[in-house]
């Protein structure tokens, strides 16, 4: 600090981040300043002649902030969309059914199943297919018991299509894998 310009202490704080904060508000309005790391904390000083202006612009800015946090938007739920859910279930559960009628399971599996060798050789397109089969009435069962609580609470918080983009991918990623 300069000795011809006496400075007096406006903001004290703990939080480095905030004392940095006012560093730069001070910054932006040209206005002298330092902060010092005092026992009670990260004081910042400005000239007498400033403060007034200083207190100011931190209120201004204080001001904005509150604003700010108070306008931030709720946690954005989406429309529970039982119906729609209920409804891809039940197509999944037909399509598990058909599955097993003529040309029959063997013709499925061995068209859309997940191979390692067969993907490795190029079929990489199994890894989605491999999708909609499942082993049995327990395995599928269980995939939409458990998949569709898991679905209902993620659509509620991302939507319908970020839910299910990320169904087939971390899925197809799986069985690639």
């Amino acid at each position: 600090m300069s000795d011809e310009t006496s400075y007096l202490a406006i903001r004290v704080t703990r939080d480095r981040r905030i004392a940095e904060r006012y560093s730069l508000i001070m910054s932006s309005k040209e206005i002298p300043h330092e902060i010092i790391d005092l026992p009670d904390g990260l004081t910042l000083y400005v000239p007498a002649a400033e403060v007034e202006r200083a207190e100011r612009e931190i209120a201004q800015y204080e001001a904005g902030e509150r604003e700010r946090r108070s306008q931030r938007e709720e946690p954005r739920y989406y429309p529970d969309d039982i119906p729609g859910l209920l409804l891809t279930l039940s197509l999944l559960a037909l399509f598990h059914a058909l599955t097993y009628l003529p040309p029959g399971r063997s013709f499925w599996l061995d068209t859309g199943r997940a191979s390692a060798s067969r993907i490795l050789d190029g079929e990489w397109w199994r890894a989605l297919t491999a999708l909609t089969l499942h082993g049995d009435a327990g395995h599928l069962f269980s995939n939409l018991v458990f998949g569709g609580v898991v679905l209902w609470a993620l659509r509620r918080l991302l939507g319908s299509g970020r839910v299910w983009f990320l169904v087939v991918v971390s899925g197809a990623l799986g069985n690639f894998l």
